[in-house]
This record gives structure tokens, sequence and C-alpha cells, in this order.
């Protein structure tokens, strides 16, 4: 069983791309696969399951009225008990949101795990951990996922998610130093290091164009991927390479600031060659006739788009200071890293731009290295853990 306590239906970001693919990849190796998500509005997964995996959202029948009518999973004095504990500081009003937000739920889990009686829970993030294990009690052995780097979600992580973190039978974290920050705030975790899934597209084509094409993948968002960034870098680029273009795929959930982003298209001139292009599902195809991949993101645990595009053979440019993208890139051989200011940012991406050699060579060199992270390898490790972990459940 997959859960997730998040809104798996509304949104295409990674997290939902990585639950999909996981339980895709489970049930084509013959095993029984639910996801347990919560959303109060109807629909289905922007990116398909499979026929036989369970959808079983917890926010139904009377849950859901009671969702509606409280205007979230608060009623209305739960809400001012929690903006009074806003005025002594953030910890307070995380731990009171989220037992209100268990005590919400524990029923629906309760019920959902009787009913699909799965041998492993996999959580999709640490707050989901807490809902089962503190909450709902749940006693299945788990592992619990972690998308970002630890440090930064226990940063904002109330106690009780770190001791159900403590009392899953695994944390699964995507890098291997990643690890040793699990152990910081979790110290006694067992850890398993299972990268991202990377597909591999078909590659890049290199040749002389009339127009060339700078990509940006993934959720447009003002903190976490600081779209602005890529689009006020390449209007510093723009009067001296003129043959190139920017396209930024994905979608934007905050309409203001979309409204900001095409004003600054706008302002600058460039609105005939910086391209807002949505959502696809397709995107393999859209790194094929890319030139070069950049990210402006200031954290990541595992930058999937980043590792697509670089499977692609696209080069690619990211900032030093984010942990999950000097993990991916190396500085000078696949991609260039650089500092977190836009100027930095426009200088890389000039670099690379002004010389198609060095785009070749860096592209060549991250699609040999993405092969490591090839879907069988990595659903080999997965099946492999969880396998074990319903053997040692047994014994």
């Amino acid at each position: 069983m997959l859960a997730w306590i998040a809104k798996m239906t509304t949104y295409s970001g990674g997290t939902e791309y990585v639950m999909s693919a996981f339980a895709n990849a489970m049930e084509q190796r013959g095993h029984t696969v639910s996801i347990v998500y919560c959303n109060h509005q109807d629909g289905k997964p922007f990116y398909p399951v499979g026929h036989t995996v369970h959808l079983r959202n917890l926010m139904t029948g009377l849950l859901k009225e009671r969702f509606v009518r409280n205007g979230g999973f608060l009623t209305g004095p739960q809400k001012i008990v929690r903006e009074v504990l806003r005025l002594f500081g953030n910890v307070g009003q995380l731990q009171w949101t989220e037992q209100c937000k268990g005590n919400f739920l524990k029923e629906a889990i309760c019920r959902t795990v009787t009913e699909e009686q799965p041998d492993v829970l996999v959580f999709f993030w640490p707050d989901t951990a807490c809902y089962f294990k503190k909450y709902a009690h749940i006693v299945t052995p788990a592992v619990t996922m972690f998308h970002m780097e630890p440090e930064t979600l226990f940063c904002r992580a109330v106690l009780a998610e770190r001791k159900a973190v403590e009392e899953c039978a695994y944390a699964q974290v995507l890098l291997p130093s990643d690890a040793e920050d699990i152990k910081k705030y979790c110290p006694n975790a067992k850890v398993a290091v299972i990268p991202n899934a990377v597909r591999e597209p078909a590659a890049a084509v290199y040749r002389e164009k009339d127009r060339y094409r700078i990509l940006s993948v993934g959720r447009i968002d003002r903190k976490a991927k600081q779209t602005h960034k890529i689009i006020r870098a390449f209007a510093e680029t723009a009067e001296k390479f003129p043959e190139w273009e920017l396209d930024i795929w994905g979608s934007c959930l905050d309409r203001r600031y979309a409204a900001e982003l095409y004003d600054i298209v706008r302002r600058s001139g460039l609105s005939d060659r910086i391209h807002f292009c949505g959502t696809s599902d397709h995107i393999l195809s859209v790194y094929t006739k890319g030139d070069l991949f950049v990210t402006a993101s200031p954290s990541e645990g595992f930058g999937l788009t980043l590792a697509e595009a670089m499977s692609a053979g696209l080069p690619a440019v990211g900032f030093r200071d984010a942990h999950g993208i000097r993990s991916l890139i190396r500085d000078g051989e696949d991609g260039l890293l650089c500092g977190s200011s836009v100027h930095a940012l426009a200088e890389a991406m000039s670099r690379l731009m002004a010389d198609g050699g060095t785009r070749q060579r860096m592209g060549s060199a991250g699609r040999q290295k993405m092969k490591r992270y090839r879907p069988d390898k990595v659903w080999d490790m997965w099946e492999k853990l969880l396998v074990q972990i319903k053997t040692d459940t047994r014994l």
C-alpha cells in the first residue's frame, strides 16, 4: 500500500509521478498495489496507473461532508486555538494542526488498512507516517520515503513525525549523503538508499540550427522552483544570443505569480521567445527537442526532471547550493553549477549557449551517467527491500 495524505488527483508534480510509477512497476511485477490519498475533490491521477491498482480516497461520505462544512480539517474552535498558538511561535500551531488532522483521519485510515490488508506500507511523506502510526496506531511494517533532503524537511517537522519515522522498518532516502541527515534527527531509524528511477528518452540531436531551445521543466513556483530567475537570466542573455528561445513546461497554481511572470516576459520584450507550454503527457519527447536544461531550484531531494533531461543528453545548469542538484551535475563534466543569483545563472547559461561542442560533450557524459538510475535497477532495489521487510515480519 502506497500512502500519501495529499491531493493525489489534483497535481502533476514529481511526487505524484513517482507514486504512479511505483504503483505501476510493482503491479507489473505481480504485486497487489493500492494507493491511499486524501482529496475532497473527485478526479483521476494526472499520471495514469494500472487498471488493477486500487485507488482509495480517504475523503468520502461523511468525512467529506465534515471537511466541506468545516472548510478544512479543523473546526471553527480548533482554528481559533491554532491562531492563538501561532502567537507563541510556529511549532505549537504545527503540532496542534497535525493532531487535529490526525484525529480527523484516523478512523478512515484504520478502515482502509483493514479492508486492503497490506503486507507493507510505503509512506510518501513523514507526516503521512505520523497519521498512520501515531493517530491511527497502524502496526503494519512500513517505509517512509524522503523526496526532499531530510535536513530541509526536519527543519519544519514536528517531533511526532520523527518518532513515526523511527517506528517504521526503514526510512528511504535518495542519496547516500541524506542517510547522515536522517541519523541526526532519527538516530534509531534504519536507512535504505534508493534513488529515483530515471526514464531514458531518445537522445537529443546535436546539429546546427536556426533556433535553439532552453528547457525548464517542472512545477512553476515562486519559492520551490524560482521560475522567475530563469526568465530574468534568459533576458540577460537574449540580446547576445538572438537565435535562442526559452520553453517553460509545467503548471502554476498561483495565479498572482503566473501574472507576475507574464508581466516580466512582456516588459522584457521577449514574448515571441519565451513560451509557457503547460503540461504534457509526453514530456520525454520534449527533452529530445531541447539544447540546454536549466533549473533554479534552491533545494531538491533528487531533481527528477533534471535527471531525465540529462538522460536525454542535455547539458544542465543549476545552483551549487542546491543539494540534490549538485549531487547530479558534476561541474564542468556534464553541466555547470553556479551561484544562486540571476546574473550567475545568466553567465553559466551563456557559456553553454556559446559553445555547441561543449554542450555535446557534457550532454553525452550526462546521458551515460544517468544509466545508473535505470528504472529496472531502481525497482529491483525497491522490490528487494519490500520482500525483505515482509520476510522479517514473519520471522
